[in-house]
């Protein structure tokens, strides 16, 4: 595996928006947003050759960098279960929500993947109903669809209820 200049101009221009995408995806938890780009990034490369004459690199990076959140996700998941049940959990790894902003990551952290992807897609990324569907390999309705659900989840989640106070 060489960089070649086009892939490091490649990478410093679009690496931002690949990790912004990651986070979301992750629910806010930077490290495993960070560890799905740099994985995601390093698939890039190791193809870079069929991934630089894609349509949309960027976003097939994306694609590659959400599955990876999902995959870390899930194993996080089961060792956290591991931790419950034997035992010694890391206080900080449990709590990698501590935010002032902890409760718009726990409803993002409530959406779909799907839902979480079309999110970034469209507000992350200002992609345009077709080119997220393209993307998603969905038809365009169905896209849309999927940005009206997640939206009215996220307001749903957001929305504070009568008679609390906050």
């Amino acid at each position: 595996m060489e960089l070649t200049p086009q892939f490091d101009d490649w990478y410093r221009g679009h690496y931002g928006k690949v990790l912004a995408a990651a986070v979301v995806c992750a629910g806010g938890d930077m490290a495993l947003a960070e560890d799905a780009t740099s994985e995601a990034f390093v698939k890039a490369l190791q193809k870079w050759d069929v991934v630089s004459e894609m349509k949309s690199p960027m976003g097939w990076t994306i694609t590659v960098a959400a599955n990876r959140v999902r995959r870390l996700h899930r194993l996080r998941l089961l060792r956290r279960a591991r931790e419950e049940q034997f035992g010694s959990a890391d206080p900080a790894v449990l709590n990698h929500y501590n935010s002032e902003h902890a409760h718009v990551w726990e409803a993002v952290a409530k959406l779909s993947n799907r839902q979480r992807e079309v999110l970034v897609r469209r507000y992350i990324h200002d992609e345009t109903q077709a080119a997220t569907a393209d993307a998603l390999g969905v038809a365009p309705g169905t896209a849309a669809a999927t940005l009206h659900q997640a939206r009215a989840r996220m307001r749903e989640e957001l929305t504070p209820n009568e008679g609390t106070t906050s």
